[in-house]
């Protein structure tokens, strides 16, 4: 959303409890409404929902399906969260950083605005599937007899802003993404087009729990609830070749059990179990013979 000093800017907002973020992300992103931000603050019990336009009439949905208010915002407020900038770096691999951000010149750069609404790489689930997936495609180049960089598949399933996409193909992977939310893959677009140096992403419209993709993968990323991923666990294991390397996160320490079940269920070794607060991620490969 751009915004000059003529601009009124409106925000409706609510607090939630911190551990349904996940549930109200879903709920804001099925809404007829401009792009939504979550943000918690470490250690709190409840995290604050909002959603910012210069028009106010668009925010009153909001209002009457969930509550909450809309006030006017200071300019200084909405310069400031828009200004906010921030640096991840991964490994030595590469950095996700906001567009005004200074990163070490010997260091790859995927630029994410520091305002936009499906994330920046920040928060646990998608900064464990960014190391995780580096990691993953470094140990694949380096196999004996392995195929070139180039060559290996990777699928995102639920991309949102298409940043583990594009993160895969800045380190050399074909990569193909799809999430169900059509505003999603506008957003995944625009952030193609700010890192022109990237490889092409081919990004889809489609469900999960229906999507077939070009041929199986090397590598299948998911940060998706736990929930679905359960669901979804033995079509995804069809997405991949035998031996295929299967990234999971957006799952709560306490779902974990389930989607271990449904992993063995679904034929998927037992994985390597990451933490990050209350937040888990698995890395798991196909079973050759499953």
């Amino acid at each position: 959303m751009k915004n000059t000093s003529a601009e009124a800017i409106h925000q409706w907002s609510r607090r939630i409890p911190v551990d349904d973020a996940g549930l109200w992300a879903a709920r804001l992103s099925r809404a007829p409404v401009p792009p939504h931000v979550i943000t918690e603050k470490a250690g709190g019990k409840t995290a604050l929902a909002s959603v910012c336009a210069t028009d106010r009439r668009c925010l009153l949905p909001l209002v009457q399906l969930f509550g909450g208010s809309i006030r006017k915002l200071e300019p200084r407020e909405w310069l400031g969260s828009q200004n906010r900038d921030f640096v991840l770096h991964v490994g030595r691999q590469l950095a996700v950083a906001s567009e005004g951000a200074r990163v070490r010149e010997d260091c790859p750069v995927l630029r994410i605005p520091a305002g936009m609404a499906f994330g920046t790489g920040e928060h646990a689930t998608t900064a464990m599937c960014l190391r995780q997936l580096a990691e993953v495609l470094v140990r694949l180049r380096k196999r004996p007899g392995t195929q070139s960089p180039g060559q290996t598949r990777v699928i995102d399933a639920g991309t949102g802003s298409g940043i583990l996409a594009l993160a895969a193909a800045m380190l050399g992977a074909r990569v193909e993404a799809f999430d169900f939310d059509p505003l999603c893959l506008e957003v995944c677009r625009a952030n193609g087009k700010r890192n022109p140096t990237v490889p092409r992403v081919k990004w889809a419209r489609a469900d999960v729990l229906r999507y077939r993709p070009k041929a199986p993968a090397d590598v299948l990323v998911a940060n998706l609830f736990a929930g679905l991923l359960e669901r979804a666990l033995p079509r995804m294991k069809t997405w991949l070749k035998p031996g295929g390397i299967l990234i999971l996160s957006g799952i709560l320490r306490e779902q974990q059990d389930g989607v271990l079940r449904s992993l063995a269920r679904a034929g998927v070794d037992s994985p390597r179990i990451l933490r990050k607060g209350k937040w888990i991620c698995l890395v798991a490969s196909r079973n050759p013979k499953a």
